[in-house]
C-alpha cells in the first residue's frame, strides 16, 4: 500500500506538470459554445463512470474495471485543447467516485490523475498528427484518432497495472495481461462510433452527443453480456470444485492446490495467458470424475485395490472429461487436457496409453502438479515427503512417468524452497459443510 501511495503522489505531482505546462501553451478563451459542449460530455462521463464493468479474469481477486466513459472522452481528446480535455475527463472522475460512488481517498486521487495523463497525452497526439501534412488515402481525422486511442490505450492501461500490481505485490506484466486484454475487443468496437461521435458535434453541436447517448449504453449493456458469460464460467468452476471436495473431504482444496501449481509451471514454462487460463482451469476440474461415490470411496481404501477396483480408478479421467465438456466453454482443448491428465511420458499411463507429445501439454503439466501435490501432502497411509525426497522422485521418474523437459522447470523455478508448497488442509465432513454451504443448503442435503 504504501508503495500504491508514493505511485499516486508521482501521478499527482506529473499531472501538475502537464497541466501548468498545457495552460502556458494555451491562453485563448473557451467560447461558450465549446463551454456548453465540455459541460456535456462532462456529464456524460459522470454517468458512465458509475457504471463500470469488472473485466473478465482468471484472477478471482481481479480489481480490473473498465467504463464506457471511454468513448466520449475520444471525443473529447479530438474535439478540445488537451489541457480542456484532460480536465473535463479528470473532472467527471473525480465526481464520479467522489460524491457518487464513494471510494477511498487514495482510489479517487490515483483515478483522476491517471484520467489527466491519459487524455492530455492522447489529445496531443491526435492535434499534433492531424496538424501534419500526410500523404495518405485515409483522412488525417481517422489517423489522428486512430494513433490517440493508441496512446490513450497504452498510458491508460499501464498505469493502472501498475496500481494493481503494487496493490496485489504481483508482476507488472501479468496483471496486464491477465486484466487488459479483453478490453481490445471493446477498443475495437468503439473505434467507428468516436469518429461518428465527433462528425455529429462538429456538425450537430450538442445535439449529436445527445443522439449517441442511446447506442452508448447498449454498447455497455453488450459487453456488459460478455463480462457476464465470463463470470458465468469461473463461477461454474468454483462450484463444480465445491462439489468435488464435497465428496473427498479429507482432500480438500487438492484441486485448488493443483491448479495453482500447474498455473505456476505453466507460467515459468513461458505459456500465453490464455494457454495458462486454459491449464488452470483443467487442473481445477481434473478429478471431477471422483464425484462418482464409488470411485471416492475407492480413491480413499485403505490397502492394495484389485484389478477391477484400479480399472474403474482408471477413468475417472475420462468421467471428469466427458462432465466438463457438457459446459460449452470447456469443451474441446481443455476437455483434452482433462482426460489425458493421467497418461505418462513413456506411454504406460492411461486412460490411452498416450506417449510423449502426443500427450497435451498442459495434461503434462498437470500429471506434474498432481503428483508434486500428492508427494507434498499427508495421505491415509504415509505423511508428506519431505522436499529432497520429493526431487528425488521426479528426477528418478523423469522421461517415465514425467516430461523430462518440465521437471527441470519444476525443480529448478518452481519448487526451490518450502515456500513452493502450499499448506494442505484437512476438515471433518461436518466441519467442511458448515464452512462451505450455507444452513439453507445444508438442511436440503440433510433432507
Amino acid at each position: 500500500m504504501i508503495a500504491l501511495r508514493i505511485f499516486t503522489g508521482f501521478l499527482f505531482f506529473c499531472s501538475a506538470i502537464i497541466a501548468f505546462v498545457l495552460a502556458e501553451a494555451n491562453r485563448t478563451v473557451l467560447s461558450w459554445q465549446d463551454a456548453l459542449g465540455l459541460i456535456l460530455f462532462f456529464m456524460i462521463n459522470v454517468v458512465a463512470e458509475t457504471k463500470p464493468l469488472k473485466l473478465p479474469s482468471s484472477r478471482s481477486d481481479s480489481k480490473a474495471e473498465i467504463t464506457i466513459s471511454g468513448l466520449s472522452s475520444y471525443a473529447l481528446l479530438a474535439l478540445f485543447h488537451p489541457l480542456h480535455a484532460a480536465l473535463a475527463s479528470a473532472a467527471a472522475v473525480a465526481t464520479a467516485q467522489v460524491f457518487i460512488e464513494k471510494k477511498t481517498p487514495l482510489k479517487c486521487v490515483f483515478n483522476t490523475c491517471q484520467s489527466f495523463i491519459t487524455v492530455a497525452a492522447a489529445s496531443l497526439a491526435f492535434h499534433n498528427i492531424t496538424q501534419l501534412q500526410l500523404k495518405s488515402v485515409i483522412p488525417p481525422l481517422v489517423v489522428g484518432l486512430a494513433c490517440a486511442i493508441t496512446v490513450y490505450f497504452i498510458i491508460n492501461t499501464s498505469l493502472v497495472s501498475v496500481g494493481l500490481a503494487l496493490l496485489a505485490n504481483s508482476s507488472f506484466f501479468r496483471t496486464w495481461a491477465s486484466n487488459f486484454r479483453w478490453e481490445l475487443i471493446y477498443i475495437g468496437g468503439t473505434i467507428p462510433l468516436a469518429l461518428l461521435l465527433i462528425v455529429a458535434y462538429q456538425y450537430l453541436w450538442i445535439a449529436g452527443p445527445l443522439l449517441f447517448i442511446a447506442p452508448l449504453f447498449l454498447l455497455r449493456e453488450a459487453y456488459a453480456q460478455y463480462v457476464r458469460l465470463k463470470t458465468t464460467y469461473t463461477e461454474t468452476v468454483r462450484t463444480l470444485i465445491k462439489v468435488i471436495e464435497t465428496h473427498d473431504t479429507y482432500t480438500a482444496g487438492h484441486s485448488l492446490r493443483v491448479a495453482e501449481y500447474a498455473k505456476r509451471i505453466a507460467v515459468a514454462r513461458k505459456l500465453s495467458v490464455k494457454e495458462v487460463e486454459k491449464i488452470e482451469i483443467a487442473a481445477y476440474l481434473h478429478d471431477l470424475g471422483k464425484v462418482d461415490l464409488a470411485i471416492t470411496h475407492l480413491v480413499r481404501k485403505p490397502g492394495r485395490l484389485t484389478a477391477e477396483e484400479k480399472r474403474r480408478v482408471q477413468l475417472h479421467p475420462l468421467v471428469s472429461a466427458d462432465l466438463a465438456a457438457q459446459v460449452t466453454f470447456f469443451k474441446g482443448d481443455i476437455e483434452d487436457i482433462i482426460r489425458h491428465h493421467h497418461e505418462h511420458f513413456n506411454g504406460t499411463g492411461y486412460p490411452h496409453k498416450l506417449s510423449g507429445h502426443a500427450i497435451p501439454l498442459g495434461s503434462r503439466i498437470i500429471l506434474i502438479a498432481d503428483a508434486f501435490d500428492a508427494m507434498t501432502s499427508n495421505r491415509m497411509y504415509r505423511n508428506a515427503l519431505d522436499l529432497d525426497n520429493v526431487r528425488s522422485e521426479f528426477i528418478r521418474f523423469s522421461g517415465i512417468q514425467f516430461d523430462p523437459e518440465l521437471v527441470p522447470l519444476l525443480l529448478e523455478h518452481c519448487a526451490r524452497d518450502a515456500a513452493f508448497v502450499i499448506p494442505q488442509v484437512e476438515i471433518p465432513y461436518e466441519e467442511f459443510l458448515s464452512a462451505q454451504i450455507t444452513e439453507p443448503e445444508a438442511q436440503s442435503i440433510s433432507a
